[in-house]
């Protein structure tokens, strides 16, 4: 996160992001160039670039949305991803969180495991089984939620490879 802060104004943070939210919009193809030459020195260089897991919510027009992403653009968020569980890896037929729609919002339930980035995000991307989806069919449902969300509890754990 230092890095991003620092490189901020340099737009780096903000390369593949729209402009309309600060970005420099950037494609795919210059994208992978720059990552895989960053990746080269660094797989955390690499993460220093671009909007990263925030580009999950590029489709979005909620201004609460926009605005993550502006803070990501400034260096001054990152959206981590939750979708790996601890029983069926990254199985979307097989995922067993859930989300229920209530009044007011909606109840999420699960666990999620070996998830990117979560020591470094501001907010993170939550995907759940739709209540609609059959394993013929699955469906997800996506959320957003700043980490220190009421009820949001996170845990650290060595992996493999990255740290």
């Amino acid at each position: 996160m230092e890095w991003r802060k620092r490189t901020a104004s340099s737009g780096l943070p903000a390369l593949d992001l729209p402009t309309d939210v600060g970005g420099q919009g950037l494609g795919a193809r210059e994208m992978v160039n720059l990552f895989e030459h960053a990746g080269r020195y660094s797989l955390d260089l690499r993460d220093i670039s671009g909007g990263a897991h925030s580009r999950t919510l590029l489709d979005s027009q909620e201004p609460e949305q926009r605005e993550i992403m502006r803070k990501v653009a400034q260096g001054k968020g990152y959206v981590a991803i939750a979708i790996t569980e601890p029983s069926h890896g990254s199985d979307i037929a097989g995922m067993q969180s859930t989300s229920k729609k209530v009044e007011g919002g909606y109840i999420l339930n699960g666990e999620k495991k070996y998830n990117a980035r979560l020591e470094n995000g501001t907010h993170v991307v939550i995907f759940t089984q739709a209540p609609s989806s059959t394993p013929e069919h699955p469906k997800l449902n996506t959320f957003v939620l700043p980490l220190d969300y009421p009820g949001l509890k996170i845990l650290s754990l060595e992996a493999g490879g990255l740290k």
